[in-house]
């Protein structure tokens, strides 16, 4: 007689506090490294696993100021080079190895995270002025500024402050973007007003995600009910609520093809959902208010190992790497 059995492990790698509470963490191109940027301003590189610091980022422009530091991503096209947004209004590119910042973007409004493009020498802000702007990553020229209308026939923008942006895998000239205003908008690069839209998400933190097929957009959102949802990314309508989710939701992010890591607060955890069973295969709780950050990258093929992958997740002022593997055996 033969069948299937699998086991899902969620274990702690290593931890570190910081003095102040970290609001973006995130992995190197290569996994090998972590970002993560503090609401003093800090900037900080550590190494994967052991959490060592390599290094510490700073410039003229941030001596004596401790302006937030809302996001923090390598750059796509480049291997030496990472962004990090600011809350007084600053962009800033980074050599990774020289701790020079050798770029630098100011805008008027404060900007609650910077995206790059996963393909082209791009990168979009997102402001609180509900606008999201265009850059090119090597110049530093704005190309585009993307806004509501504010026509009586329909919305075709954001009205709010704009927290999350994804870049669509396929469609080279598309992205989503979500915020304080309830709706997830859906852009084309080379128009100025979002080409259609979905209510019902309140997005605080990286709440946004699609699928690697492209087909679906993952919703984490900052509130009571429905906290955690899919939709239909061509016709923008709901495909399914996510139940076993009861967390307010700061971040969420697919694991492959089929397979969630959200997290957020009341309660404060990291869960990871099977898109198969629609079933919470493993959770980590943390003593802090929230998970305000995660990302995870792959560690290895394995035949019998769906899942084998690195997290690293921010919340509060602790830094924490986490490891999960969802095995499965026939006998």
């Amino acid at each position: 007689m033969s069948g299937k059995s699998s086991k899902c492990e969620l274990n702690v790698i290593n931890k570190i506090t910081q003095e102040n509470d970290i609001l973006s963490a995130r992995y190197s191109n290569d996994g090998n490294e972590i970002f993560a940027g503090s609401i003093n301003g800090e900037i900080c590189r550590y190494e994967s696993r052991t959490l060592k610091l390599l290094s510490a980022y700073t410039d003229d422009d941030m001596s004596g100021n401790n302006n937030p530091v809302t996001s923090v991503t390598p750059l796509v096209q480049s291997s030496e080079k990472f962004l990090t947004s600011h809350a007084n209004g600053w962009v800033k590119v980074w050599d990774i190895q020289s701790g020079n910042c050798v770029l630098t973007i100011r805008e008027r409004a404060q900007i609650m995270a910077v995206v790059p493009h996963p393909k082209r020498d791009r990168l979009v802000t997102l402001s609180e002025d509900a606008r999201i702007r265009l850059y090119d990553s090597n110049s530093g020229q704005l190309t585009m500024t993307f806004e509501n209308s504010y026509t009586k026939e329909k919305m075709t923008g954001h009205d709010s402050k704009i927290f999350a942006a994804k870049f669509h895998p396929k469609q080279i000239n598309e992205f989503i973007s979500g915020g304080w205003d309830d709706t997830v908008q859906f852009w084309d690069m080379r128009k100025q007003n979002s080409i259609r839209y979905f209510a019902g998400a309140h997005i605080c933190g990286d709440g946004l995600d699609i699928d690697p097929a492209g087909d679906m957009v993952l919703t984490c959102a900052y509130q009571a009910n429905n906290s955690c949802r899919i939709w239909s990314y061509n016709t923008a309508k709901l495909y399914m609520d996510i139940s076993t989710e009861t967390s307010r939701l700061y971040c969420g992010k697919y694991i492959g093809q089929k397979f969630l890591m959200t997290g957020g607060s009341d309660p404060c955890l990291v869960r990871i959902i099977n898109l198969f069973t629609f079933g919470t295969l493993a959770t980590y709780k943390s003593p802090q208010l929230g998970v305000y950050s995660l990302d995870s990258f792959r560690r290895g093929e394995k035949k019998d190992t769906i899942l084998n992958h690195k997290i690293i997740m921010a919340s509060g002022n602790v830094l924490t790497e986490l490891e999960v593997r969802y095995t499965y055996t026939i006998s």
